[in-house]
């Protein structure tokens, strides 16, 4: 009688598993072909992790990472443009203030390359905890898109890269004490300055290797420099 009841929980296992895989080939068989790039991408992020709670002084996370883009584009463009966000190479990276009292963190941003240059390489820093619609969306609402080219590449400029003095803290991700968030870098090519080279013929992507460096610091103005 027990090796009876083994053998059909064994078969009921055995249907359930099966049905299980079946509907996952199907879940994101119905993916659109972003979907399971973007899920991929997110895959191998699962280890980037920076941990801090001292800030004694500067506490930093240093990554590379090689920045695959499908195109460029334009920030500046409008109407038409409605493709931004799918040519985005994001990097997320979780973030722990595990500061065992009640200081926050400000955690600053900064990309250099590893190799090459980063000519038209252009990039936002965000927390995910920040609900749009669009990646262009919240850069929009930063007031950051302007009529120009030249405009809009000195406002980003200027989000981005602050020296931590006051008045030019640059762009940072407020974390308190206990707090852990996602933070996400959206990287893009800027079609002004690479689009020439798309006309070169095997030219399919755009690559860059980057330096990524977190910098967490106390949440006073100039507590960071670059």
């Amino acid at each position: 009688m027990a090796k009876i009841l083994l053998k059909k929980t064994k078969k009921i296992f055995t249907v359930a598993i099966s049905l299980l895989f079946v509907l996952s080939i199907g879940y994101f068989a119905v993916l659109p072909p972003t979907s399971a790039w973007f899920y991929q991408s997110l895959l191998t992020d699962n280890n980037r992790i920076f941990v801090f709670g001292t800030l004694s002084g500067s506490q930093t996370f240093t990554g590379e990472d090689d920045l695959v883009l499908p195109a460029a584009t334009k920030l500046e463009s409008s109407g038409g443009e409605t493709l931004f966000d799918d040519v985005l190479h994001i990097v997320s990276i979780t973030a722990v203030n595990n500061n065992s009292s009640t200081i926050p963190a400000r955690v600053y941003l900064t990309v250099s390359p590893t190799s090459g240059n980063l000519d038209g390489l252009r990039y936002f820093f965000y927390s995910a905890d920040e609900k749009v619609t669009t990646v262009k969306d919240l850069i929009a609402n930063k007031d950051i898109i302007k009529n120009s080219a030249n405009d809009t590449l000195t406002a980003l400029n200027n989000y981005n890269n602050g020296d931590g003095t006051i008045g030019n803290e640059g762009r940072y991700v407020l974390i308190q004490s206990g707090e852990t968030k996602i933070l996400k870098i959206a990287f893009w090519a800027d079609y002004n300055v690479v689009g020439s080279t798309l006309n070169v013929a095997g030219i399919a992507q755009i690559n860059y290797n980057v330096n990524i460096t977190l910098s967490a610091v106390q949440d006073t103005d100039g507590a960071f420099t670059r």
